[in-house]
């Protein structure tokens, strides 16, 4: 971001008791340092999985627009920083402080599996936008994040992020936002919901086939394999896209992970030109590179089983390898 100094604004527990004098003054005292620090903006981290808090969009947002009004009195943009479609699922303690050591950017919060299954936003249930397992045909899971995931694709999905991205900013006064998240986390296992599996058909003319045809999972001579690949990397592309329309001009939109180099960049469906079909800034984030949050030993071997045990079953990600 040329001529821009940024610092991040971490929202903790604490400050989500809100409103509340002390915090008040708080927030002030913190936007006076940045100034001090000659901070131009400040970009929020904390309540990364913006869906978790529905109940209490209320709250932070009225929490959000405090910091904008006190950052904005010493000249400083808030810029809010949440991903768009993952949202934290959890059974038990371990996967609980799974999300503490690996996801530090995160409160660890989330509902119980049986709320989240009544949960709605505008007369949608949010369990009706997630993305499916290619494989399982189930629901997809994501153990590295302990986490569901929305797919990009779905057009109530999009049409709900994109009202809430309305709300928000009516509500809190923001200035710019990083919305992050909108690739394939888990890799060829997603997405294999009816929108995906439609775009297929319509460019391809065909149904996506099991996890076992090998006349399409890493056939480079099949062109319907090279029609996955692509409508993939376009789902972000589109999202972003429709995204910027519907944002006030000149509003400052970036992304995660824009990266466009190595082969989990195919993968996951993640090309900074596709980014940039909506986004006016990009963003370079450290992902992937990351070590384990405060270097927690169990974690690194909590990573390295994740890792081979989305490697190993399915096949086809190992014979992509060798091909």
């Amino acid at each position: 971001m040329n001529g821009k100094r940024l610092a991040t604004w971490w929202v903790r527990w604490p400050d989500l008791n809100w409103p509340s004098v002390d915090n008040l003054d708080k927030i002030k005292r913190r936007a006076d340092k940045m100034a001090q620090a000659d901070v131009t903006s400040a970009v929020i981290f904390g309540t990364h999985f913006r869906w978790d808090y529905l109940p209490y969009f209320t709250i932070l947002h009225d929490y959000l627009a405090q910091v904008a009004q006190s950052l904005h009195s010493n000249g400083i943009e808030l810029i809010d920083h949440h991903s768009v479609n993952l949202v934290h699922r959890y059974s038990t303690r371990e996967q609980m402080r799974h999300v503490m050591l690996h996801s530090g950017p995160h409160l660890p919060f989330s509902p119980s599996w049986e709320a989240a299954a009544t949960w709605e936003y505008n007369g949608k249930k949010l369990n009706d936008w997630r993305m499916i397992d290619v494989k399982t045909r189930d629901v997809l899971y994501f153990p590295q994040y302990a986490a569901e995931g929305f797919c990009h694709r779905n057009p109530e999905f999009i049409e709900a992020y994109i009202q809430y991205t309305k709300q928000l900013i009516a509500d809190t006064g923001i200035d710019g936002l990083m919305a992050d998240d909108s690739v394939h986390y888990m890799h060829y296992h997603s997405c294999a919901c009816p929108h995906c599996r439609a775009e297929l058909q319509r460019r391809a003319g065909i149904d996506l086939p099991d996890i076992e045809d090998q006349n399409f999972w890493g056939n480079w001579d099949n062109p319907a394999w090279k029609h996955w690949l692509d409508l993939r990397l376009d789902s972000c592309g589109e999202f972003q896209q429709k995204l910027a329309q519907a944002l006030p001009e000149g509003f400052q939109l970036m992304s995660c992970g824009a990266s466009s180099a190595g082969p989990g960049a195919l993968e996951m469906g993640a090309d900074s030109r596709q980014f940039l079909r909506g986004c006016n800034y990009t963003n370079l984030e450290m992902t992937g590179n990351t070590p384990a949050y405060k270097h927690d030993p169990k974690q690194i071997l909590n990573q390295l089983s994740a890792l081979a045990e989305t490697l190993q079953p399915d096949g086809f990600l190992l014979d992509l390898q060798r091909r």
